[in-house]
């Protein structure tokens, strides 16, 4: 053998046993060791102890995935201020969403915490140590009585361990045992100290809420509404891009999601649009980064018909548009989520089969509109390869959807909300 494939050899065989070594030094149990073990030596010995809910003082709410996920853990940041109206609340979440949470009245500070991608195999330890550092510098020198976790399905950002590195004595979340957590997931449970097991068929607006009947906290009302908390400057940019539009009929068009299977085909987008600019509506075009070329697409395509808004606006400038909007038609996206926030009626045009998994993350049933009138157009069913969900990253299943089924969609939801108006204009 040569030199250099020896070299070769040894090099894989090195990495090999580094992987393996941040494998084991990152385990759920390797973790909960070191960390159990950082708690003592930092004093934080109540760790381990529960506090009593009633007279909490500070809560973390930790909430790390994206736009529409963080817009339907509203509901819950509500009641959690109704129950404690004089508790010290703090709000962890992404970076990418600081610019709709940092006007929430429900919370009295936002903190920032990027989790990065785990791709490689020396990024797992990069996470324990990105996590350890954020919890030194912006969580330990303001101890908290109870962290809270919202999120049901996979801990991808791995929210449970960053409860446990607050020091927070109560630690609440869903249990990992809960239908749709992975393997490497499924240990996750040994970081909190109290755990929801809820394997029913819900929307995730309903699950959050619900996990506060975990803490002993009863919701004041069945409406959980969505809310975005737009400022005087948010509604004024809404209003000067509407005056320019100086159209009588807006619709929204939303062709990007943050998965490339829940895009449909921006060829069919195109042809829903030049429908809806026949038939008098002036198109606005909204997502955020990575969005611009379909915007550019549908704008060259269609023509002046078309308002470009993709990566042009922030969420909240997106949502005061949207506000006046009289449909929303695109993918399961953060930017359909907040047309429902601001009550707009939708057409989600859905990667998930009629028949699949009511628990798949691309369920309607879990991630659809919620509280507007909506029409949720579904492949009729999955292609190959696919069974309780789409399982190709790339667009697959949801080229099943017809761009006449979309148009049928939008024409019943028309005249549904011309009737439901037309009720209210006489009454």
């Amino acid at each position: 053998m040569s030199v250099r494939g020896t070299t070769t050899r040894l090099r894989r065989m090195a990495a090999l046993v580094l992987t393996r070594i941040v494998h084991a030094l990152t385990s759920p149990s390797a973790t909960a060791a070191w960390i159990w073990l950082l708690m003592t030596v930092r004093g934080f010995l109540s760790s381990d102890r529960r506090s009593d809910l009633a007279k909490v003082d500070s809560i973390l709410v930790i909430r790390l995935d994206a736009i529409g996920d963080v817009l339907m853990t509203g509901p819950f940041l509500r009641e959690l201020r109704r129950a404690y109206p004089r508790a010290r609340i703090t709000l962890v979440v992404a970076p990418r969403v600081l610019n709709l949470v940092e006007t929430c009245p429900y919370v009295d500070r936002v903190l920032i915490h990027h989790v990065p991608p785990a791709t490689r195999w020396w990024h797992a330890l990069s996470r324990r140590l990105i996590g350890l550092s954020f919890a030194r510098r912006e969580l330990w020198p303001e101890p908290y009585d109870l962290a809270v976790v919202p999120r049901w399905g996979e801990d991808h950002y791995e929210a449970a361990i960053l409860a446990r590195l607050s020091g927070a004595p109560d630690r609440i979340g869903y249990a990992a045992r809960s239908k749709g957590r992975q393997r490497e997931h499924s240990q996750y449970d040994r970081f909190l100290t109290r755990v929801v097991d809820d394997r029913s068929v819900k929307h995730e607006v309903q699950r959050n809420v619900d996990l506060l009947s975990g803490m002993g906290v009863p919701a004041s009302s069945p409406q959980h509404w969505l809310e975005v908390w737009l400022t005087d400057e948010d509604r004024s940019f809404a209003n000067r891009i509407v005056t320019s539009s100086n159209a009588a009929k807006l619709v929204a068009l939303g062709p990007g999601a943050g998965s490339p299977r829940r895009m449909w085909s921006i060829e069919r987008i195109e042809e829903v649009g030049r429908w809806l600019a026949d038939g008098g509506a002036r198109l606005v075009v909204v997502g955020g980064p990575g969005d611009e070329g379909l915007g550019e697409h549908l704008s060259r395509r269609i023509g002046h018909e078309v308002l470009d808004l993709t990566n042009r606006a922030t969420i909240r400038e997106t949502a005061a548009v949207l506000a006046h909007c009289s449909l929303f038609c695109g993918n399961d996206s953060g930017p359909m989520h907040l047309a429902a926030a601001v009550g707009v009626p939708i057409v989600e045009i859905s990667c998930h089969p009629l028949l699949g998994d009511e628990l798949h993350p691309n369920s309607p049933n879990r991630f659809g509109p919620w509280g507007v009138p909506r029409r949720v157009v579904q492949p009729d069913r999955p292609k190959d390869g696919c069974a309780a969900g789409c399982r190709v990253e790339s667009p697959h299943c949801i080229l099943n959807v017809r761009v006449d089924s979309v148009i049928a969609a939008i024409e019943s939801l028309t005249v549904e909300t011309s009737v439901v108006e037309g009720s209210a204009d006489a009454s």
